[in-house]
């Protein structure tokens, strides 16, 4: 008994037919009971037979597997001979196999691709994955530099279109980050998968001019000086009196015993600036700026909630328009079927009617000859 193996190149997501073939090498012996095992992706149409003596069976058994992969498997099979009660072990069949995705085509459209932001700060927009082919696209993943996804790593059906929405956001250097703006970065969007060609497209951020090193110093030491003034009130550059001296331009100051620092002008100038403000001018500060911040981190938020549900909502309305495109083409088509098969009706019942009276009118003819036949054999003109 030895069956044909098994070499071939198939795809995914289909279903296959094989055939085996099984012959009874033995010329004097019935084999009975020849028993073959379904697997995962193999499933016998017959998977229990008998085989006379010389006799060769074809077996169709049908392949089916989701995944890209190669199957190298060897699969056992039992039999007995007539008169015995044992059962032997079969030949052993080979599988070998190997899977792929049939070719597709998508198309990629974004939204929007130009944007404006300081560095650190993001915005997001929404780009469009078409299968235009006739085959699913599987495993669509998309990756960009500086730039989130919503989702990834999805499956598109044919003819239908996924939404993806994408933050992009530009880092600040750590160093040099003045210099670094008033440009125009461009970040790719690429989009591969499984069965088709990857595709891109270009966001371009622009970054505008702002003096980053200069209001990062002049930030931390206000910070600085509030934090140090909130836990220390009664401290004496919290006092609002004036405690820089300046000798002679020296650029020391409290040249004291107790400690010397040195300065230069810029500092200097920033230290009297500061010491001259009030206490009560530090907490007006802090609280203007938390309550900015704070105002700024409420309307981003709803930015952003108002966006996803927009987002949402454009998401359900190219769906709910999907099906309503379908089922008026389904009613157009039955409505067409409808009107046509109406159409043969009226034309089936005009012919009938015009055959009865066709035919009514040649049996009154005939029923009239039959009646008058004697007159009109009697007639010189019928003699």
């Amino acid at each position: 008994m030895v069956p044909d193996e098994v070499d071939r190149n198939v795809s995914a997501y289909n279903q296959h037919e094989f055939e085996f073939s099984f012959t009874n090498q033995d010329s004097s012996r019935k084999i009975y009971n020849v028993t073959l095992e379904n697997t995962s992706y193999l499933t016998w149409e017959q998977n229990k037979f008998n085989l006379n003596a010389s006799q060769t069976r074809t077996v169709n058994a049908l392949f089916y597997i989701e995944n890209i992969t190669t199957i190298n498997d060897t699969l056992e099979s039992s039999y007995k001979y007539s008169g015995s009660d044992n059962d032997f072990s079969g030949p052993n069949i080979s599988i070998e196999v190997s899977t792929f995705y049939r070719n597709t085509s998508i198309s990629v459209e974004p939204f929007e691709t130009s944007f404006e932001l300081p560095f650190g700060e993001s915005d997001s927009s929404v780009f469009r994955v078409e299968n235009t082919g006739t085959k699913t696209a599987f495993n669509v993943t998309v990756e960009g530099e500086d730039v989130e996804f919503s989702r990834n790593s999805f499956d598109v059906a044919p003819g239908e279109d996924v939404l993806v929405q994408y933050n992009v956001s530009i880092p600040k250097p750590d160093s040099n980050a003045t210099a670094a703006t008033n440009q125009t970065y461009s970040r790719t969007v690429q989009v591969s998968g499984e069965n088709f060609n990857q595709t891109e497209f270009t966001a371009s951020v622009f970054v505008p001019f702002k003096q980053y090193d200069t209001e990062e110093a002049e930030e931390e030491a206000i910070d600085t000086l509030v934090q140090f003034c909130s836990d220390n009130p009664e401290a004496t550059i919290c006092s609002g009196e004036q405690i820089v001296k300046w000798r002679n331009n020296t650029k020391y100051v409290n040249n004291t015993s107790i400690y010397r620092a040195n300065f230069t002008e810029e500092q200097l100038t920033a230290l009297q600036v500061l010491a001259n403000t009030r206490a009560e001018d530090y907490q007006d500060i802090l609280q203007r700026v938390r309550l900015q911040q704070n105002t700024f981190r409420s309307e981003l938020q709803k930015t952003r909630s108002n966006f996803s549900e927009n987002l949402g909502e454009v998401e359900n309305e190219t769906q709910q328009n999907t099906r309503m495109i379908r089922s008026l083409n389904e009613t157009i088509n039955e409505y067409g079927e409808r009107q046509l098969q109406e159409a043969r009706n009226r034309t089936f019942y005009v012919q009938l009617g015009v055959g009865i009276i066709v035919f009514y009118l040649v049996g009154r003819g005939c029923w009239w000859i039959y009646v008058n036949r004697n007159e009109l054999t009697q007639d010189e003109g019928w003699s």
